[in-house]
């Protein structure tokens, strides 16, 4: 069994590989006035709009933050 592990804040967890449709760079993403909470944008994944939500937003209440690194995991 093949898991990706991912952290928020201070804490990691992993999601099964089987549940992941693809892990892209966290580039292009097109905010949204007036998104709820969590909402972070939507990006263009292969020609379909895919909402972008912010899971450190919804869970800890601060954005997470852009590095270099940082990819979005399509579930």
């Amino acid at each position: 069994m093949l898991f990706i592990l991912f952290k928020m804040g201070d804490e990691r967890y992993a999601l099964d590989s089987l549940q992941i449709a693809a892990v892209v760079p966290a580039v292009g993403v097109k905010e949204i006035p007036l998104a709820p909470a969590g909402v972070a944008g939507i990006i263009d994944y292969h020609g379909a709009p895919v909402p972008l939500i912010d899971l450190s937003q919804l869970a800890l209440g601060r954005p997470a933050r852009q590095r270099l690194g940082t990819r979005i995991i399509l579930v």
